[in-house]
């Protein structure tokens, strides 16, 4: 209990030489801000915070708390001696109630401290969100901007996949527009060379029937001048016999 005192005291005298120091002092009141225009509003609007006044406020603290720990443990040690040493006495009870009034006395300032830094500790965190909306606030042009630029540049992104996929889309129209130009014209070339097949055929068996026909009529002519020339050869024949039968 003697150590624990010790270091408690300790801590305390540490409090004292930062109250005293014109850092603390400076940090040690209150931190809330007021502007005319929120002053009619209940609540107050916390100054921002730099990262050495966190630390001489949270050793402030500790060390505040430390010293509410010295005089709890003083109370304790007190009201424990003093009930042994009043059962010495005459008068006890008067004795006891002095030792519980010093008692109490000594856990009412400890609690008072225990308050301050409990206090100290808001202010810090009060302080701590106000740092960082200030700093969020400082950066928002810049997240801002950053924002417009990643959405400027994702707008183009898509204007340019647009344009791509427009593109082979068009490029694809295109060739299958020549495909069936292609076909068309391959189709049409074949059509014709079917029908120009188709008419030398026809052209084919027109000569066919016309030679056939001259040389049906060729082979007409060739006869008839045979069965002529064998009739006159007959005639000749017959005027022969009737010369020789005269």
């Amino acid at each position: 209990m003697k150590h624990f005192i010790l270091l408690a005291l300790c801590f305390a005298q540490l409090a004292v030489a930062a109250e005293s120091s014109p850092a603390s002092a400076s940090t040690s009141a209150p931190t809330p801000v007021t502007s005319p225009a929120s002053a009619a509003v209940s609540s107050p609007v916390y100054a921002p915070i730099t990262a050495e006044e966190t630390q001489q406020l949270n050793d402030k603290a500790s060390a505040l708390k430390a010293q509410a720990e010295v005089h709890k443990a003083e109370a304790a040690v007190t009201l424990k001696n003093a009930e042994t040493a009043c059962w010495k006495k005459f008068l006890v009870s008067a004795c006891l109630d002095d030792a519980k009034q010093e008692s109490n006395k000594r856990t009412i300032e400890a609690n008072k401290l225990d308050h301050q830094a409990r206090q100290i500790e808001r202010d810090i965190r009060r302080r701590e969100q106000a740092t960082k909306e200030a700093q969020e606030a400082q950066e928002a042009p810049l997240r801002k901007a950053e924002e417009e630029e990643k959405a400027a540049r994702g707008k183009e992104a898509s204007a340019k996949r647009a344009a791509d996929h427009a593109a082979k889309v068009a490029d694809l129209d295109k060739k299958a527009a020549a495909g069936a130009a292609q076909a068309g014209a391959e189709a049409k070339r074949r059509q014709e060379a079917a029908a120009a097949r188709e008419q030398k055929k026809v052209k084919a068996a027109q000569k066919a029937r016309e030679r056939a026909e001259k040389d049906k009529k060729r082979e007409a002519a060739k006869a008839d001048a045979i069965a002529k020339e064998k009739a006159r050869l007959k005639e000749e024949e017959k005027l022969k016999q009737q010369k020789r039968a005269d």
